[in-house]
Order: structure tokens, then C-alpha cells, then sequence
């Protein structure tokens, strides 16, 4: 491996991608990422991220991690007419207990839209000088070396359909939820992963507004009368309000105005409703479905294939309400930082790739149980729930009333969220008194149902 330090590809260069692209810059002699849409300057909307229409948010582990690789990034945020705000304060959280209560934890994050981050991150990898942002280049394909045991290449069709094929000693396939890595493994007789597939049914429905200069985003979760709505509304640049209303299991709101309002009155606080009433809507209403969340797990293969790793959407693609896909993206790119610089995971390929497959698992581990653990609390959603699932239900049912009167169990739980601790931090003994005391005695189903855990069979 470290004679084969000369050329890595990034396939896709989206968020994940470019995050990939910055962490192989510090490592390889040169890199090159493969776009197939258009690599344009300006933040505009790309027709690969349709998600990008809908409410995002950079957690404050992913803005770390910006600010970390890109020197001064908060400053080029500010300057692009976003903000940096203390990720305790930034956005009020309204769930079935009520609101949690807001603390300052001293981490920031970025409040502006996707196509205006991504233009600033990709501005910042085009700027390295041993990096190639490619666009209209449409991987098609990869060529496996069977005597190597390794990927050796792969084949792409350019903006005037004429194919092509580019070798290097290291590949990551960073291509979302359209990668076709699966289908490249069984072509070549390699095992697949297993994978875990949680069905939801979402749907988002987004338009924007003009927003009042003193707003503060919001996001209402899932509970009340309607156990399958939730709504973010999150500030962005050039004073607008992102406003997104999601529904699960084939519960979408309406893209007209009065069954967009109504949609958003129905949700469980009226906090939502209140604050978009009256004001200026800007542009269509869009709406965009996720049929599934679906995680691969690429580090239960006995014998991975070397000279390829999946990073991002490819190899986890959750239910993004808690805003954890940029970030959980961040945190997989870190991975791939640390394994590079592992010199015993870099003395065999394919030592590297379990390496970092290890690290990844680990990392994603997090915002795949606070999006799951979230999913599970609708009715009618299906999949594999956790071990000691009604244990973690009666737990989380407590801490979500607590977070609602005590600000150090709001903060510990922001922190989570953020991806800031793990989730082992929430049951320091300390903090478990917290929410015991907060929570009032007993977890009765009164309790449960304000907390809004559903209690259906596992499916």
C-alpha cells in the first residue's frame, strides 16, 4: 500500500466526495474526482442532489470537521450570508413533552443552505493543488483485477458520450444512494454485505419564505394527534426560511398553500404553524420521497475486495431528521484520515480496507441509532429494530421529558445529537439521577405515549 500512494478517485463529488477528495489530498500524489453532473462555481442545485431542494443541517461534529480541514471555513460562511451559531441555541426542538429546553454547549454550526455549503467546500478542494474536480464524467463501471484481488479502474461515459476508462491504485465510491457498488460486487463474484433496511415512506415537502431577521429556526418531531408528521423550518442565506414538512408512511403534505398551512397546524406544536403564517412564500413548492432508510454493512464482508472503499449515502443512507447525512459523511471521512495514517493497516490492501470499514461501522453506529430510534417511534413503519428495543423505548420516553425540564439533560442530549458524545454518555450516573428526577416516577404509557414511542410489535 505505500508504494501505491500515487493516484486515488473519488467517485461522485458531492458532499461525501469532496469531504473524501480533501483527506486523500494530504496522502496522495494526485487526486481526481468523477462528477457526472456539471461542476459549476456558483451554488446552484445539481440535478444528483434532489435532496438539496429540502431542509439540511451541518451538525456541530461536521462543522468541526470543516473548520478543522479548511482553515477560517466559518468566516467563508458568514461571508456567503450564513450563519454560525452555538449548536445548543441555534434551533428550538419541539417534541410530544414539549419544547427542550435551550443551553449553549460552546460548539458551533453552520446555518446555510446545501448548494451554498457545497459550493464553498468544493471551492476549497478545487483550490489544492494536487486535485481534479472532473464533471461531466458518468461512472459506469469498474474493472476488477482478478489476479491482484483488486480494483484497478473504472470506465465512465463524458459529457459527448464517449467512454473512457481511468486507472489508479485507490478508489472511493462516494456516489449516494445511486452507487452501484452491489451490483459491481456480484458481477464479479465478490460477496456482498448484508444489509439493514428500515422502510419509512417518507416524503418532504419544502418551499421557502422570506424570514423575519430576528427568526430562529425550529424543528417539531414526530408525535400528537398525527404520530407520522414532523416539520424543520431552518434559516438560511439571503433572509429566507427553509421550511420542510415531512410525512411518514405515505403521509405527505399538500404542495398548495392552504393544505401546506393545515399540514403544518396539525403538527405536534403549533409553534411551527405560528411562525410561517403570514409570511412570503419564494419559488414552488417540491417534494422529494425516501422509501427506506438502508445501511451496508460493508464491515461484516469476510474478504473484502481491495483497492476500494464506499464512504457516505452509498454505504448508510438513513432518514436525514436529525440533519446527521452531511456530518455522518464527515465522520466516515475521518475514518478514511485515520486509517491513512495507520501504517500497519497500510502495509496490506486489503488489511486497509477491513481497517477502515472497522472505523466507519463505528462511526456511522451513532446517527444510525438516533435516526432509527426516531423511525421506530412511528406506527406502521417497518424493519430490524434494536435488541432490548421496549428497555431503550421506556429510557428514551423518560429523556425526552427530561430534556424538557432540565437544562443539563437538554444539553447532554444536544451534544448526542450533534454527534459531539456517544450514546454511552447519556447513562452516566450521574445524568441517568438527572433524568430520573426530571421525568417524574414511573414510565406508565401515559408517559410513553406524551414521549410519543410507539409501541407496536417489532416487524
Amino acid at each position: 500500500m505505500r508504494q501505491r500512494f500515487d493516484h486515488a478517485v473519488v467517485l461522485g463529488g458531492s458532499f461525501a466526495g469532496l469531504l473524501a477528495a480533501r483527506v486523500l489530498a494530504d496522502r496522495f500524489a494526485c487526486v481526481t474526482v468523477l462528477e457526472r453532473d456539471a461542476l459549476a462555481g456558483a451554488a446552484g442545485h445539481r440535478k444528483g442532489t434532489p435532496q438539496a431542494h429540502h431542509a439540511h443541517a451541518l451538525l456541530a461534529r461536521g462543522a468541526r470537521f470543516l473548520e478543522e480541514r479548511f482553515r477560517g471555513f466559518a468566516e467563508e460562511v458568514v461571508a456567503a450570508g450564513g450563519r454560525v451559531a452555538d449548536a445548543g441555541t441555534s434551533v428550538r426542538w419541539f417534541g410530544p413533552a414539549g419544547e427542550r429546553i435551550a443551553r449553549p454547549i460552546g460548539a458551533p454550526t453552520f446555518q446555510l443552505s446545501r448548494p451554498a455549503l457545497e459550493a464553498l467546500v468544493r471551492r476549497r478542494v478545487a483550490g489544492l493543488a494536487n486535485v481534479t474536480l472532473r464533471g461531466g464524467a458518468d461512472v459506469t463501471g469498474v474493472r476488477f483485477d482478478r489476479s491482484e484481488r483488486r480494483f484497478a479502474a473504472v470506465s465512465l461515459r463524458d459529457a459527448e458520450a464517449r467512454d473512457a476508462e481511468v486507472e489508479a491504485d485507490f478508489f472511493v465510491d462516494a456516489l449516494g444512494r445511486a452507487s452501484r457498488i452491489v451490483e459491481w460486487l456480484r458481477a464479479h463474484g465478490l460477496e456482498t454485505p448484508p444489509e439493514t433496511r428500515i422502510e419509512i415512506d417518507l416524503t418532504y415537502t419544502t418551499r421557502l419564505h422570506r424570514a423575519p431577521e430576528s427568526a430562529r429556526g425550529l424543528v417539531v418531531t414526530v408525535g400528537g394527534e398525527h404520530g407520522t408528521r414532523l416539520g424543520a423550518l431552518l434559516r438560511l442565506e439571503g433572509g429566507r426560511w427553509m421550511a420542510t414538512l415531512g410525512g411518514y408512511c405515505g403521509d405527505a403534505a399538500p404542495r398548495d398553500d392552504a393544505g401546506f398551512l393545515a399540514f403544518a397546524r396539525s403538527l405536534a406544536s403549533p409553534a411551527y404553524a405560528e411562525a410561517i403564517e403570514g409570511l412570503e412564500p419564494l419559488g414552488e413548492t417540491r417534494s422529494f420521497r425516501t422509501p427506506a432508510s438502508l445501511r451496508r454493512h460493508f464491515e461484516r464482508i469476510a474478504e473484502p475486495a481491495a483497492g476500494l472503499v464506499v464512504l457516505g449515502d452509498a454505504a448508510c443512507a438513513f432518514n436525514p431528521v436529525f440533519g446527521q447525512g452531511m456530518s455522518s459523511a464527515a465522520l466516515q471521512a475521518e475514518c478514511l484520515a485515520e486509517t491513512l495514517s495507520d501504517a500497519r493497516a497500510c502495509e496490506d490492501e486489503r488489511r486497509f480496507v477491513r481497517s477502515y470499514y472497522a472505523r466507519s461501522a463505528v462511526a456511522v453506529d451513532l446517527p444510525w441509532q438516533l435516526a432509527a430510534a426516531e423511525d421506530f417511534r412511528v406506527p406502521g413503519v417497518r424493519g430490524e429494530r434494536p435488541r432490548a428495543f421496549l428497555l431503550q423505548r421506556r429510557f428514551a420516553a423518560r429523556l425526552r421529558v427530561a430534556t424538557t425540564r432540565d437544562a443539563e439533560v437538554a444539553a447532554a442530549f444536544t451534544r448526542v445529537g450533534h454527534l459531539l458524545a456517544p450514546m454511552r454518555s447519556l447513562f452516566a450516573p450521574r445524568l441517568l439521577a438527572r433524568i430520573w428526577r426530571a421525568s417524574g416516577r414511573g414510565v406508565d404509557a401515559k408517559t410513553e405515549r406524551l414521549a410519543g414511542v410507539s409501541a407496536g410489535p417489532a416487524a
